[in-house]
């Protein structure tokens, strides 16, 4: 399963690749370092490639030094690296892999401390995602709209590719749902994923308290309900 999943993600991300051996970073960041033992740390078998990971981090942090690192950019490597172990080049495709993914969400991270497009992003996308939701349930849509809970999600989720949602095995189902080869498909398919996750949801937003409501969405749901939500979806 997991070679299949290689080869449809690699089709994707990878078409204009070419095959290089990743050098090793001569820089060192402190926060890559903590991130390494905080990324999916039940998953014995990085332990013996965390060096590995590492690199291709701060071979990404030095290829985009404007670019403010997030721990969500573990979470997308170690995903990456793990379906693609198999390949003799998998430090690079990982790292190359890397790239396609954040630049549809690129916005969210800041490049300095005044930098106000993540803000500009996060609302841009929350009109969206309340625009779409409302095609499909109005009250659904107010309601979300006056607890303001979209964006908290959003901020909590896009800068990993919710990597930090759900543990490994689920995560390559969900980065398998949202991979496209076109930076603005994979946009659209982050997108879709939170419309579908919210309606999911509709039940309990709309009968419980904001308490009740921030509890249960944290708790992420049933990824394969979501996951065959989001087929009917696009069905139609």
């Amino acid at each position: 399963m997991i070679k299949m999943y290689a080869a449809k993600w690699k089709h994707k991300l990878l078409k204009q690749y070419t095959i290089k051996f990743l050098p090793l970073s001569v820089i060192h960041n402190e926060d890559v370092s903590k991130d390494m033992d905080r990324t999916y740390p039940r998953v014995d078998w990085f332990e013996k490639h965390k060096r590995e990971i590492a690199n291709i981090v701060l071979n990404f942090v030095e290829i985009n030094p404007a670019l403010s690192y997030m721990q969500g950019m573990c979470f997308m490597t170690f995903t990456l690296f793990y379906v693609y172990r198999h390949s003799d080049f998998r430090d690079c495709e990982t790292l190359y892999s890397l790239h396609k993914l954040i630049e549809p969400i690129r916005p969210i991270y800041p490049l300095h401390a005044n930098d106000n497009q993540p803000l500009c992003f996060i609302e841009n996308t929350t009109k969206i995602i309340l625009l779409n939701i409302h095609k499909e349930n109005h009250s659904l849509s107010k309601k979300l709209q006056e607890y303001n809970i979209v964006p908290i999600f959003i901020v909590s989720g896009f800068p990993s590719f919710f990597g930090n949602w759900y543990d490994l095995e689920q995560t390559i189902q969900l980065f398998d749902a949202l991979i496209a080869e076109k930076p603005t498909e994979i946009l659209n398919n982050m997108i879709h994923f939170m419309v579908c996750f919210f309606l999911h949801h509709k039940q309990i937003i709309m009968s419980s308290t904001y308490e009740q409501i921030m509890y249960i969405l944290q708790q992420r749901g049933n990824l394969q309900k979501i996951l065959i939500l989001m087929k009917t979806k696009k069905r139609k």
